[in-house]
C-alpha cells in the first residue's frame, strides 16, 4: 500500500534526526550496547536451540500427506531442468506427489526445458506445467500453482533449488501439530567455492539458518520461510490468498505470507534436516542488486508486522522490534565510527569490540559447522557485507514504489 512506503520514508527520517543524539554524538553507545545484546540473544539462543533441544517433531509417525511443489521460474533454461529431476526423485510417496511449474513469462528456453522434464519425469511423478504468456511476478505464479494444487501441504521451491533426497520427509514432520502452518529447512550454498564472494555468502547462510532460524524455532515463530524451500498448511493458505495474492507492492512474498500465518496466530518452525541447495551471485554487482530486493521487501513487511507482532513471545517481540530499528539507524553507526577514528575520540575502540567480536563470532560459528577453514577471509568479508550492507535500507527506500515486483529470474 503507498501508506506503508509513505510511513517507512517518514519513519527513516524520524531516525534520521534522533540518531544525530542518540547514534553520532551520544557519549553512550547505545547502538552497540543494543547490538550486543541482540547479538547475543539470537547467537546463544540458535546455538542451544540448534544443538540441545529435543524436537519430537524428528519422529516419523508414518503419517505421509499429499504434497504439492510449486516452482515458480523466469528465464531458467541451464537449471530448471535439474530442479524439476530432484524434485521428482526425493523419496516421498509417488502417488502423493505432485509437481507444479509455473512459467513466469520467460523469453529465454525456460519452457522448452520444462517440457523436456516433464516428458522425462511424468511417468513417475505427476507433474503440472504452466506458461503465463506475460509477466505477471512470482507472487501471482505462485497463487497460480496454490490455485491449482490438490496436495495437504504446499511445498515452494525457487527455479535454482535443488532438493536433498529426504527433504520432504523431513519437512512434513512438524504438521504433526496442528498449530504449525508453515515450515522450512536448510539451504546450502551449491557453488559455494566459486569465488570469495561465494565463500562469504556461504557463511551469510548458515548463521542465517542454523542461528538465527533455529532461535526463531524456539518460539514457534519463524520470521521469514524463504523461497528456496519451504512448506505450508494449504488450509492456512486459502485462509488468506486473496489477502496475499492482491497485496502491493509485488515484493517480499515469502516474508508475507509468513507473517500472515503468524498473525493467525500459527507457529511456524525451522527443522534442519530438510535439506537443499541453492545458487547465489556470484558477481558484487548481482549481489547488490539482490540485497537491495530483499530489502524492499525486509522494510514493508517487517513495517506490516509491526502491527500484530507484540502478540508473540516477549523475546520475539524485543527481537523483531530492535532489529528493525537497528536496521534503520545502521547507516549513522557507520558514520560514526569514521568519525570517532578521524577524530581520535576515546569511544572509537567500544565500536570495534562490540562488532569485531560479534563478526568475528559469526564467521568462527559458519566456518565450524559448515567445515569451511578459511576463518579470516569470512570474518574480512562479514565486515565488508556489513559496510556495504549499511546502505541497503536508504536506497531501498528511495527507490520502492507500489509498482516495484519480484520475479524469479537469473
Amino acid at each position: 500500500m503507498k501508506y506503508e512506503i509513505v510511513a517507512q520514508k517518514l519513519l527513516l527520517c524520524v531516525c534520521l534526526v534522533t540518531g544525530y543524539f542518540l547514534v553520532l554524538f551520544s557519549p553512550i553507545n547505545y547502538y552497540g550496547i543494543f547490538s550486543t545484546i541482540l547479538l547475543l540473544l539470537t547467537f546463544g539462543g540458535g546455538i542451544f536451540a540448534n544443538h540441545l533441544l529435543n524436537n519430537s517433531w524428528r519422529k516419523d509417525n508414518g503419517d505421509y500427506p499429499s504434497v504439492s511443489i510449486i516452482v515458480p521460474a523466469k528465464n531458467e533454461e541451464k537449471l530448471i531442468y535439474e530442479t524439476i529431476k530432484k524434485c521428482a526423485i526425493v523419496n516421498y510417496p509417488k502417488e502423493k506427489l505432485e509437481i507444479i511449474i509455473v512459467d513466469d513469462g520467460s523469453n529465454d528456453n525456460t519452457w522448452r526445458e520444462i517440457k523436456r522434464a516433464t516428458r522425462d519425469f511424468s511417468r513417475t511423478v505427476e507433474i503440472k506445467a504452466f506458461s503465463f504468456g506475460l509477466n505477471k511476478g512470482k507472487r501471482e505464479a505462485l497463487a497460480h500453482g496454490i490455485r491449482q494444487s490438490h496436495g495437504e501441504i504446499i511445498v515452494t521451491a525457487d527455479s535454482d533449488t535443488f532438493l536433498g533426497k529426504e527433504s520432504l520427509h523431513y519437512l512434513i514432520r512438524p504438521f504433526q501439530d496442528e498449530r504449525v502452518a508453515g515450515v522450512t529447512g536448510h539451504t546450502y550454498v551449491r557453488n559455494r567455492d566459486k569465488n570469495l564472494l561465494t565463500k562469504m555468502q556461504t557463511g551469510l547462510y548458515f548463521y542465517a539458518y542454523r542461528v538465527v532460524r533455529s532461535f526463531e524455532a524456539m518460539f514457534g515463530t519463524v520470521l521469514c520461510l524463504p523461497g528456496t524451500l519451504s512448506a505450508f498448511r494449504k488450509t492456512c493458505i486459502l485462509q488468506v490468498l486473496d489477502e496475499w495474492q492482491s497485496a502491493r507492492p509485488f515484493i517480499g512474498e515469502d516474508r508475507h505470507l509468513t507473517y500472515l500465518m503468524l498473525r493467525q496466530g500459527y507457529k511456524t518452525v525451522y527443522v534442519k534436516d530438510a535439506e537443499c541447495e541453492t545458487i547465489v551471485p556470484e558477481t558484487l554487482r548481482v549481489y547488490l542488486s539482490q540485497q537491495i530486493r530483499w530489502a524492499k521487501g525486509y522494510l514493508i513487511e517487517t513495517f506490516r508486522g509491526c502491527q500484530y507482532m507484540f502478540k508473540r513471545h516477549p523475546i520475539i517481540a524485543f527481537s523483531y522490534y530492535t532489529q528493525y530499528l537497528l536496521t534503520l539507524y545502521l547507516p549513522l553507526a557507520i558514520i560514526r565510527i569514521f568519525i570517532l577514528l578521524l577524530t581520535i575520540s576515546p569511544y572509537w575502540w567500544t565500536y570495534f569490540t562490540f562488532v569485531g567480536i560479534a563478526f568475528f563470532a559469526k564467521a568462527l560459528y559458519s566456518c565450524h559447522t559448515s567445515k569451511d577453514r578459511s576463518c579470516w577471509a569470512m570474518s574480512m568479508f562479514l565486515m565488508m557485507n556489513l559496510l556495504m550492507n549499511a546502505w541497503r535500507i536508504p536506497i531501498a527506500l528511495l527507490t520502492i514504489s507500489e509498482k516495484t515486483r519480484w520475479t524469479r529470474q537469473s
